[in-house]
């Protein structure tokens, strides 16, 4: 018969696991937010053409509280020679299919969309997922739009302007819905955005 392991021998296992977990958790903290941080600038840098600013984006970014969409907006902003030429903005479409859908949206300075950009979500693979640029160009359908045009900012089925991606309807109103929030919200907030004096 085989007694169980003295609750002393247990203590000392759990010390030892805990160690192991904490230690390798401490040196791989700063590697993972280095290598997030990394490929955030990378993202950054496919949203504004690069001939658009000098300035290193990931450094020059504030924080807006966005009481329309109840989200709180982090917000980089590209400059050339000192001089505002555009921003990229962090949007939340809270109502994807299955989860939300994060975004990075390029905005130039007169409310151009520059390049809308998925960074994270949840949705459905071979349909939903089809918001992301490296499986389709549909994302690229709202570039060079402004808030200005008179343009019905929902999907065609909604009788709107944008195509919507076939079986994949709802994520597709959602992210209609969170560019024409920042679009809204840019404009709201265009000279504390772009540092305006």
């Amino acid at each position: 018969m085989r007694l169980p392991p003295h609750p002393k021998v247990l203590a000392v296992f759990a010390v030892l696991v805990t160690t192991v977990v904490s230690v390798t958790h401490c040196t791989t903290a700063d590697k993972i937010a280095n290598n997030q941080a990394l490929n955030l600038q990378k993202q950054l840098g496919q949203v504004i053409p690069a001939e658009s600013f000098d300035n290193r984006l990931y450094d020059d970014q504030i924080n807006i509280y966005d009481h329309t969409s109840e989200q709180n907006r982090t917000i980089y902003r590209a400059t050339l020679n000192n001089k505002p030429t555009a921003a990229i903005i962090t949007a939340t479409a809270p109502d994807g299919y299955v989860d939300d859908i994060n975004l990075l949206i390029g905005i130039y300075k007169n409310g151009t969309i520059a390049t809308v950009r998925v960074t994270g979500h949840r949705e459905t693979p071979g349909l939903g997922d089809r918001i992301e640029y490296r499986r389709s160009d549909w994302i690229t359908g709202f570039d060079g739009f402004t808030a200005a045009e008179p343009t019905v900012w929902a999907v065609k089925k909604d009788n709107g302007d944008f195509d919507q991606l076939t079986g994949a309807t709802v994520t597709s109103r959602a992210v209609v819905h969170a560019i024409r929030d920042t679009l809204t919200f840019f404009h709201s907030h265009k000279d504390q955005i772009l540092n305006v004096e």
